[in-house]
């Protein structure tokens, strides 16, 4: 199985508090509870509570990292490849951790792609 650990690269604790808030906040937002995203992991709730906090020298795998945006993909929890992406990096991972057969498989085959000729939306000020 996978180590608890990883040794090429450790979150700063923002980065980790970070992705852990994003994670809730995509778990929430589906109503799904943080014990059924360690059953999707196929690891006790507590020991998942440690690797979200960083307690106990307790770290995510890559491998964890990638298999809980495949659970928030498949749940709804984000739904575009740039959230998939935020959280990949928050944890030292880049989106070619996904393979583009990965990324074209189900559930991250959902994920919108953002079109690079999308802009963001103009906020405008009363006045303007």
């Amino acid at each position: 199985m996978t180590s608890t650990t990883n040794r090429d690269y450790k979150p700063s604790l923002d980065a980790l508090t970070r992705f852990r808030e994003e994670i809730t906040i995509a778990r929430r937002k589906t109503g799904h509870l943080q014990k059924e995203l360690a059953d999707a992991l196929g690891i006790d709730a507590q020991v998942l509570s440690r690797k979200l906090h960083g307690a106990k020298r307790s770290l995510l795998t890559h491998a964890e990292v990638k298999q809980i945006i495949k659970v928030l993909a498949d749940w709804d929890g984000i739904t575009t490849r740039a959230e998939a992406g935020k959280l990949l990096k928050l944890m030292g991972l880049k989106a070619e951790s996904f393979s583009e057969l990965d990324w074209k498989s189900p559930p991250l085959d959902k994920l919108e792609i953002a079109s690079p000729h999308t802009q963001s939306p103009r906020i405008v000020s009363p006045g303007q």
